[in-house]
């Protein structure tokens, strides 16, 4: 049994391989679509609030002259988003090859909807919260 924490529970041999996870967001699509959503936000792709972060890091790189390395660190989410498709794919396009088991647990919902909800509002107040967090008033 493979236990990837709040998505499913995949029954069978583990392969290591992006394989297991074949169907899993066909069965839990609101769960699979919040997983993502946090992925996303690690890989800092735009409209997540690891993207806010990236930028915010970004202008204090290109401020101190360092335009290579800010140009590489605006570059990076476009690698960092081909594992994140790739599992997406595997979640949702590919048709599920073992049984999956639903894991019943309220806490885990609940946590995981309020994590993709603060990355979303995180994600849409970006500006806001940094001119905040700067002491700036718009």
């Amino acid at each position: 049994v493979l236990d990837i924490g709040l998505v499913v529970t995949v029954v069978g041999g583990e392969d290591g391989t992006w394989e297991r996870f074949s169907g899993a967001g066909r069965r839990h699509p609101v769960f699979t679509v919040a997983f993502l959503w946090a992925l996303a936000s690690l890989a800092g792709l735009p409209g997540t609030a690891g993207f806010a972060a990236r930028l915010e890091v970004a202008d204090a790189v290109f401020g101190q002259g360092q335009t290579a390395l800010g140009l590489a660190l605006l570059a990076s989410p476009a690698l960092a988003a081909a594992p994140v498709l790739r599992l997406a794919i595997f979640l949702f396009a590919k048709a599920p090859d073992r049984g999956f088991e639903a894991l019943p647990s309220g806490w885990r919902a609940v946590s995981l909807g309020l994590t993709a909800t603060a990355l979303a509002a995180v994600g849409v107040l970006s500006s806001s919260l940094l001119l905040a967090a700067r002491g700036v008033t718009p």
